[in-house]
């Protein structure tokens, strides 16, 4: 009986694992824990009206970093909007999406909004711009990412290297996670969205 002890515990312990992996259980659908509150900031949104922080207070927020001219990973990024937005159902009324350039100096909000009709942003998808200055401190002391810098990609192409994650808030402007923009990101985004808005 000694011998088997040790090999017990062991697949007691890898089944508990297993349950905690797959979602199983009620840490499941408990809210994420807090990470950081967002700092004020302010910019201009894709209607040309200002936007401080605390303008966008009072629903879940999923929010990510584009820029129009981006041939690389924010197309990709934006469809992953997209996906979780068909994902959430009718939850998606209660939950804002957001988007803030990279490239403020030519995204102004008449490109982000050409851009927002583009890609299928309704009422609930904000598009964010402003001074490079202070978008550059909204994302990096507020979201707590990369902005990125510009980097040549060939003759006359270029990218600006910057965070791909999506990034939760809570209601209260606190940042509750960062996931990838993957399958198993949407998954993770949704559940903790869904967590949210039940409690």
């Amino acid at each position: 009986m000694s011998q088997k002890t040790p090999l017990f515990r062991l697949i007691l312990a890898a089944l508990g694992l297993a349950i905690l992996a797959s979602g199983c259980g009620k840490r499941a659908s408990e809210p994420p824990p807090i990470i950081a509150s967002l700092p004020d900031f302010e910019l201009v949104d894709h209607h040309g009206e200002r936007r401080d922080a605390a303008s966008l207070r009072g629903t879940p927020i999923v929010a990510n970093f584009i820029f129009t001219r981006c041939v690389t990973a924010c197309p990709l990024l934006t469809s992953q909007m997209l996906n979780l937005q068909n994902r959430l159902g009718a939850a998606k009324e209660e939950v804002m999406m957001l988007s803030i350039t990279v490239d403020p100096e030519y995204d102004s909000p008449e490109v982000l909004a050409e851009y927002a009709r583009e890609r299928g942003a309704d009422h609930r998808w904000i598009y964010l711009t402003g001074p490079l200055a202070d978008v550059r401190n909204a994302i990096e002391r507020g979201f707590r990412v990369r902005a990125g810098d510009r980097v040549p990609l060939g003759a006359d192409g270029f990218d600006i290297l910057h965070a791909t994650h999506l990034v939760l808030l809570d209601d209260e402007l606190r940042i509750r996670g960062y996931y990838r923009n993957d399958e198993e990101g949407l998954e993770g985004i949704e559940r903790d969205l869904r967590a949210l808005l039940a409690n």
